[in-house]
Formats: C-alpha cells, sequence, structure tokens
C-alpha cells in the first residue's frame, strides 16, 4: 500500500514521494548504483503489490508486521495487528506530561512512526535553549519509560530544516537543510542513542538536488518518503528544475529524463510508481486549462484527465492512493450544516469511479478533538478500511464492512474519546436556507443545535428540554425565509460574483455537557457568524439549569458580591493574568496597571459572559476585547469551586 503526495510549483521545487502511513512487505536491501553502501545491510524479502514497511508499525514477536492507527487531533494511538486486533495504545497526552517541555508537542499530526521501541516526531517548536526560537525538530520517545531522545536539532535558528523525514527497512532517515546543504542522513540507534550516519544517495545524485531544488514534506498528512526508498522502488524520483520549468526523472546515476507535456506548475502530487504519476492540477489564471486529478503514464509519456474538479469550489476531495485508486470524498448532503459525505474511488488507468459508502453528520459530535463525522482519518490497510467513528457515546476506531454502498462498523477496542453530550442525552437540530429570488444562490444559511437531557437526570427534563429548543427556534425562527426581487435587486452583481461573501451564515453547535458538583446541568456550546470580510466571529454559549428545580441559572444567582465587588474581582484577576503569562501574554495591552483599568471598565453584569466549570468560574473575554482575533477567547479564572456552595 502506497500514498505518495507532493508539489511542485510556487515557493517548492521539489517533494519526495511519500507514503501512506501503513506496512506491508518491506523492501529487498540491495546496494545500487547510485546508493552508498554505509547502511547496514540486511536480508530482506522482496517487495510485493501490498507495498513496503514504512515504519509507522512494526513486527511483533511473531515477525508479524503491525500497524499504527493515529487519528490527527487525537492523543491516543493504537497498534494493531493485520486481523486488526489492538496490540499497544500509546497516549501522547502522558508523553507531553512526562516530558514537561514545552519544545515537543508529542502531536498526533507530527508522529512519524514507530521504531526500536520510539515513537518517531517530526514537528516545527521550539528549540531548546534557543532563547525563543522556533525550527524543525526530530526525536523520539521511549515508549516504555516515557524518556525524550533528541534526534536532530537545528545547530543555529536560521538556516537549519528538515524537509522529509521517514521510517524505512528498519532505519529513520530525514532529508536536511543545514545552511543550504541538503542531505539524506540516516539514524541507527546504537546502545539506545540515535546515531546520524552518512548520506545514503550518491555525491551525483546529491549535488542536483542541492543545485537544482528544494525538498518538501506535507506535514499535514501520514505521507512519508525518502530518496533511498524511491530509488530502489521505481529507480528514480521525481524533481522540478526552476531554471526551465520543467518536471524530470533523477535516475540512481545522477541522469535524468524530462516529461514531456507536464504542466509548469501549480501541481499537486498524490501518488507515483515506476509507471506513473498521479497529481492534482491547479488552473490558476489559465482559463485554456481544466483542472482536476491527472494520470501521467511515463512509459507513453502522455496526461489523462481522470475527474474534472476544483477543490476550491467544490465539495470533492482526494484521500490517498491505493492498488491502483485514488480514494476520494464530496459532500452529498442537502442541509445547511448536515453533512453526507461519500467516499469513492477513481481508477488511476481507466478513471471509472465506484462509490464506497457514505458518512453522515452525527449533531453533538462536531466539535470532538477527533472529528466524528471527517473522513480525513480514513485508513486502508491489506483489504480492510479503518476509521474513527460513534458508537454510542464513544468516539472509537472502527473497521468497515463495506456492502451496498453502505458501512458497518465493527468496535476494534479502541477509544478515542468520551463524548460527554451524549452520555447525558442527545442533539437534535434546525437548518436552513435562503435562496436569491433572481439567481438562486443563497443568501443565508443556518444551522443551530440544541440538546436534550434524558429524563434519568432530573424530574424537570421536559421543562429544561422545552427552554433548550425554544432558544435554538427563536434563532431558526429570526432567519428570513425568503427575500422579495426588490430587496436584493441592489446587491445582485456582487453576489453572483462573490457568492460566498454575500451570504451569511450562522452556526451554533451544542460542544459538550457536563454536570457540576451532582446538581448543576451545563450545556456548553459555540456559534460562528459570518457576513463578509477576511473572517467571520466565533462565539461562546452555556446555558446552565438547576437539576433539581428545572430553573435556568446563571453566575449572578450563586455570587453573593456587589457589581463593584465583581469588577474589582474581574480586574484584578485579569492582571494576575497577564502577569503569569509573562511573554506569551495574548492581551493588547502591557502595562499591567492599565490593564486593570481597562477590565474594570469593561465588565459588569449585565454584559460580562462568565462560564461555570467543576472548578470554579472563568471570565471570558471574545476575541478583539482584550487581545487580537488570532488568540481567540482568553479565559481568566475568577473565582474557585466555593461559587458553588
Amino acid at each position: 500500500m502506497k500514498n505518495n503526495r507532493w508539489i511542485l510549483g510556487g515557493a517548492v521545487t521539489l517533494l519526495v514521494l511519500m507514503v501512506l502511513a501503513g506496512c506491508g512487505k518491506q523492501a529487498e536491501n540491495t546496494g545500487a548504483g547510485g546508493i552508498t553502501e554505509s547502511i547496514p545491510q540486511t536480508e530482506q524479502e522482496p517487495a510485493d503489490e501490498t507495498g513496503t514497511s514504512d515504519g509507522t508499525g512494526k513486527t511483533d514477536e511473531t515477525g508479524a508486521e503491525t500497524y499504527l492507527l493515529i487519528a490527527n487531533g487525537g492523543d491516543l494511538v493504537y497498534e494493531i495487528d493485520a486481523a486488526g486486533n489492538r496490540l499497544a495504545c500509546y497516549d501522547l497526552a502522558a508523553m507531553r506530561k512526562a516530558i514537561g517541555d514545552d519544545s515537543y508537542y508529542c502531536s498526533s499530526y507530527s508522529l512519524v512512526g514507530v521504531l526500536d521501541g520510539f515513537l518517531i516526531f517530526q514537528e516545527y517548536g521550539l528549540i531548546p535553549g534557543g532563547e525563543g526560537n522556533y525550527g524543525d525538530l526530530i526525536y523520539g520517545v521511549d515508549t516504555q519509560t516515557l524518556k525524550m531522545q533528541p534526534i536532530w536539532l537545528p545547530a543555529q535558528p536560521e538556516g537549519y530544516a528538515v524537509e522529509c523525514c521517514s521510517i524505512y527497512d528498519g532505519n529513520l532517515y530525514a532529508t536536511v537543510n543545514e545552511n543550504g546543504i541538503r542531505s539524506e542522513l540516516c539514524f541507527v540507534l546504537e546502545n539506545g542513542t540515535f546515531q546520524a550516519q552518512k548520506t545514503v544517495v550518491s555525491n551525483k545524485v546529491s549535488r542536483m538536488i542541492d543545485d537544482q531544488t528544494r525538498t518538501y514534506d506535507d506535514k499535514g498528512s501520514d505521507n512519508r518518503g525518502c530518496y533511498l526508498r524511491m530509488l530502489r522502488e521505481n529507480g528514480f524520483f521525481l524533481l522540478y528544475d526552476y531554471d526551465d520549468e520543467q518536471c524530470y526523472r533523477v535516475l540512481e546515476d545522477g541522469s535524468r529524463q524530462a516529461l514531456t507535456g507536464m504542466p509548469k506548475e501549480n501541481v499537486n502530487g498524490i501518488h507515483y510508481d515506476a509507471e506513473g504519476f498521479v497529481y492534482l492540477y491547479f488552473a490558476y489564471n489559465d482559463e485554456t486549462a481544466t483542472p482536476g486529478i491527472y494520470y501521467y503514464d511515463f512509459e507513453e509519456m502522455t496526461t489523462k484527465l481522470l475527474l474534472e474538479y476544483d477543490p476550491y469550489y467544490t465539495t470533492d476531495m482526494e484521500l490517498f492512493y491505493d492498488e491502483g485508486c485514488v480514494y476520494m470524498c464530496t459532500d452529498t448532503g442537502t442541509e445547511y450544516g448536515m453533512k453526507e459525505i461519500l467516499v469513492y474511488t477513481l481508477d488511476v488507468k481507466t478513471g471509472e469511479r465506484t462509490d464506497l459508502f457514505t458518512v453522515p453528520s452525527k449533531p453533538g459530535a462536531s466539535h470532538s478533538a477527533v472529528s466524528a463525522d471527517s473522513v480525513s482519518n480514513l485508513k486502508k490497510w491489506g483489504e480492510d478500511l479503518y476509521m474513527p467513528a460513534v458508537v454510542g457515546k464513544e468516539l472509537m476506531w472502527t473497521r468497515l464492512e463495506v456492502k451496498d454502498q453502505s458501512a458497518d462498523y465493527v468496535d476494534l477496542g479502541c477509544p478515542l474519546e468520551t463524548i460527554t453530550t451524549f452520555v447525558y442525552g442527545t442533539v437534535d437540530y434546525y437548518s436552513a436556507k435562503t435562496p436569491c429570488p433572481i439567481c438562486g444562490q443563497d443568501l443565508q444559511r443556518y444551522y443551530g443545535e440544541y440538546f436534550r437531557l434524558d429524563g434519568s437526570y432530573s424530574p424537570f427534563a421536559d421543562a429544561i428540554n422545552a427552554r433548550l429548543k425554544q432558544i435554538a427556534t427563536n434563532a431558526y425562527e429570526a432567519v428570513p425565509k425568503s427575500y422579495t426581487r426588490e430587496e436584493v435587486a441592489e446587491d445582485e452583481e456582487g453576489h453572483q460574483e462573490y457568492a460566498e461573501s454575500y451570504c451569511e451564515t450562522n452556526e451554533n453547535y451544542v460542544n459538550d455537557v457536563e454536570i457540576l458538583h451532582d446538581r448543576y446541568l451545563a450545556v456548553n456550546g459555540s456559534s460562528y457568524w459570518y457576513g463578509g470580510g477576511a473572517h467571520g466571529m466565533p462565539g461562546v454559549e452555556q446555558y446552565v439549569f438547576d437539576l433539581t428545580t428545572g430553573e435556568e441559572i446563571s453566575f449572578r444567582d450563586l455570587y453573593s458580591g456587589s457589581e463593584e465587588d465583581f469588577k474589582t474581582l474581574c480586574a484584578e484577576k485579569t492582571r494576575e493574568d497577564m502577569l503569569s503569562r509573562g511573554d506569551m501574554s495574548p492581551y493588547f495591552e502591557t502595562d499591567p496597571d492599565t490593564l486593570y483599568q481597562e477590565a474594570y471598565d469593561d465588565v459588569s453584569f449585565e454584559y460580562t459572559q462568565i462560564l461555570l466549570r467543576e472548578d470554579g468560574a472563568y471570565l471570558n473575554y471574545a476575541p478583539y476585547e482584550m487581545g487580537p482575533y488570532a488568540d481567540g477567547f482568553i479565559e481568566v479564572r475568577i473565582l474557585d469551586e466555593s461559587i458553588f456552595r
């Protein structure tokens, strides 16, 4: 199984093949004319059609290869065998806590794989001892002791970068740029420490890379690769030359072959192997070209359009490549806010499309750490597909049993997150779209979720549910359901040309639900309103009910102080918060006393939002209120749990 993605054109010159986070048999490790033999050689089985090991998994005690289930945004990583049986669980949050150094994020997005008992990470982070400077890092975390071992750190903040990192053939490879000198290093574990060895591609090939190109790694995907692997498996790797705006195949002896007929720029690679190259073409400012997914045949040197589409204007998205097919998805839903994600495949030789299954949205689950209704975490290993899905109240890894364009979710015993909303009840929604009476394009869209409490948690559940539904109903009914031609005529030309900018959207979500101190139901939500411009405005909502009476309450019902006490408390806590954050303060104001006065003047019982949590009360500043939009909401704890007594 292979999945390769690279980009050429724009600011990028070369992107080496990168491989889907899966495992098959290991490639034959034999010498070749363009490869130095400084790396330990072992006898391996030759590669077969299932792909080659890229190190995201490992081999178990029986010698069978295993696979890592990595969910972007999640902290739990699972290792499974070929049958989908759980073998191990790695807790990235526990690793971060054990390391205790903000330089190392231990993020699922940056996880390369597991090697010799270490989880390997490549990420852009704070350089240890670098006086606040950021750079590329490679490090490993021992899965038993949770101790961190730096593998590659930049010698200085500028001029040093990691351009590709992968596990292949039992070793860790990295393409690094050290002050303009690019090389592929191999790191071998010796006596518990990763040692760097010399580059594994010939000097001639290395010079061509240095002189002509830059390497690039799509860090947002599971795809990983290295020059050595590409040379062994394909006999070449792909290169883009800025000087003549031409794509080439670079052979093991350092020579190169031009790929005639390829676009000169704006190409997003999906996969290439010895036979051909699958890529996405963006037809920027070229009205004669067709954007879409193409297949370039290396033998015939011809290009074929597989699918006409532009990802900026359609809901189609490529997921990964496997065994001659590009896995794609598209939203077929008709209600705003309720996606119906159809997964399908495109045969790269014939262009034939095969619909596989549909994943519907689940109201109340969209704001989990790992998106419950997104197929971005869809994986394929062997013949099986794996994806996170909501089963009951749990978001967990499942194996998909696909039949008749639908999928059943098989529990693997690999939970990712308990969705508290579904512990206490269910979520329903309203959806609306208001079209233009002249052109039919949407002028307004609304999506609003509301929580329904299970009756077992309160004898007043019906009253609580009626209030929550009424709040959602009021918002829904405020959306105009139609416009007259006269009302829209003035802006007709603008909204036809800039449809999304002229469409007002309002979205309200149930994020999570909790019961505070065994008495108060807290329904926590978020919102996002857009009415044109560079971005919309996010919001935070909270509705709190006393389960013993069914009454809706607020902070003022629990707080015994006066408004003057409240203003003084908020101002002092805001100043303390700024001082505690040091150089990372999110506030506009830099002087503590001036910030105190601004906070004192800003807050009031009537307009200030206070959020209730299990551990106390939090003052919530919206974007732009006290800090920039980019820093989001600023929460300041003003009282501890004594507020509930």
